[in-house]
């Protein structure tokens, strides 16, 4: 009978690693049973996984520039009605709990009223992902800040954060540029392709750990 990836992995034929990377416009690549180190640099920055079903990681903070926003990490973990925090391929844009997103929302509100679409919540609005046209924006696209996110490291020693620049965190269509961040109630954080498009993920359920690392092609 035909071979398939999945099949291959339960003979134990490969190991059982996948890794993947996205482009914001030519689609990317998925590796199954190995690490291709030609599609990123640094080191890989391994942190553990909560619940396996899901890959779920253990965020430990959400920050805007270096500042937290102060939201108690267990709200981005599993629990009996949050699916907690995990990388989704399927997920275009990164989704928040509405703690967590009514949070960034305030602080960008406090700290960054001078930047377009903050102000009046054109950006951050009640249903999210608000948009402003070309004009508006500018060259202003460099003044917003990174997002950075924080996971414990695999080891058991200290912590590592990733950052998302704000030219991934909009969209740009049509002649606008709209927020890719929203919120959805019982989840932690998903954390999808505008996240993904900045690293090379690797999902090793041998070793009960996920893997983060800076993207160089895909």
């Amino acid at each position: 009978s035909r071979s398939s990836a999945a099949s291959d992995v339960y003979k134990r034929q490969i190991p059982n690693v996948f890794s993947m990377c996205l482009t914001p416009d030519n689609g990317g690549s998925l590796d199954l049973g190995f690490i291709d180190n030609n599609k990123f640099s640094g080191v890989i920055n391994w942190t553990p996984i909560e619940v396996k079903r899901w890959y779920n990681m253990y965020l430990l903070d959400v920050k805007v520039a270096g500042q937290s926003i102060g939201v108690p990490r267990y709200l981005y973990w599993t629990t009996n009605d949050v699916i907690g925090t995990f990388i989704d391929s399927g997920t275009s844009i990164i989704l928040f709990n509405p703690f967590a997103y009514q949070a960034i929302s305030q602080l960008f509100s406090t700290k960054y009223s001078y930047l377009p679409g903050i102000p009046h919540g054109v950006l951050f609005g009640a249903a999210g992902g608000g948009c402003i046209s070309d004009d508006e924006m500018s060259n202003n696209i460099t003044r917003f800040p990174d997002l950075q996110f924080e996971f414990p490291n695999y080891d058991g020693f200290g912590n590592f954060t990733v950052s998302v620049p704000a030219s991934s965190y909009f969209i740009h269509f049509n002649n606008q540029w709209c927020l890719g961040l929203g919120f959805a109630a019982s989840v932690g954080t998903v954390l999808g392709d505008l996240f993904i498009q900045n690293f090379y993920v690797i999902h090793d359920k041998e070793n009960s750990r996920v893997g983060l690392a800076q993207i160089t092609k895909c």
